[in-house]
């Protein structure tokens, strides 16, 4: 499982100098270890990208020793803030029980959070719980749904462009997203 974390969050930022160099500790090394210092400064201070940003780094161990649970940890405070990206990894972490115990219904409910902000990875993967039922009621109209606005680049995405267009529809979901049609409301 740890490893599939681990490719996963290397996937999102990218494969580290010490993983495509291993060897003996570097200067590089100590550089990372600043880099995280000053992430926990601006964490502590409420930053939520910079939360993520350490979570990340405990996930992978990068400038901090790795701990899933203290990254898990930096995950939801910067979920709890709004942040899309942190929601869509908290949400990853349930659904495949990294660093927390495994809840689909919590996934789902991340998934959720992130997707109505227009994260493409948290529709797909919202897509992919209603169309095979994992934590939710299995719903093959509400998949296809979630799967195509992923594949647009997003729910927020496609109503701005379309807004942009001259969409009197689009623009009025945009100036009025409690309004968005009953499936992303009820997703």
């Amino acid at each position: 499982m740890r490893s599939s974390l681990s490719h996963f969050l290397l996937s999102l930022l990218g494969q580290s100098k010490a993983q495509r160099n291993p060897g003996p500790p570097r200067a590089e090394d100590s550089s990372e270890t600043q880099n995280a210092g000053r992430l926990l400064a601006a964490a502590r201070l409420g930053n939520p990208w910079s939360q993520f940003d350490l979570g990340l780094c405990y996930a992978k161990g990068q400038g901090v020793p790795q701990d899933l649970d203290e990254a898990v940890n930096w995950f939801r405070k910067a979920a709890e803030q709004g942040n899309s990206r942190a929601q869509f990894t908290l949400g990853f972490c349930y659904q495949h029980g990294y660093g927390i115990e495994q809840d689909s219904e919590e996934a789902v409910n991340w998934f959720r959070k992130a997707a109505k902000q227009g994260d493409p990875d948290a529709q797909s993967n919202l897509g992919y719980c209603y169309f095979h039922g994992e934590g939710v009621q299995q719903d093959f109209v509400k998949a296809a749904q979630w799967n195509e606005y992923a594949e647009h680049g997003g729910l927020s995405a496609k109503f701005r462009k379309s807004a942009e267009q001259g969409d009197a529809r689009a623009q009025f979901y945009r100036v009025f997203p409690a309004r968005l049609p009953d499936f992303v409301r009820a997703a």
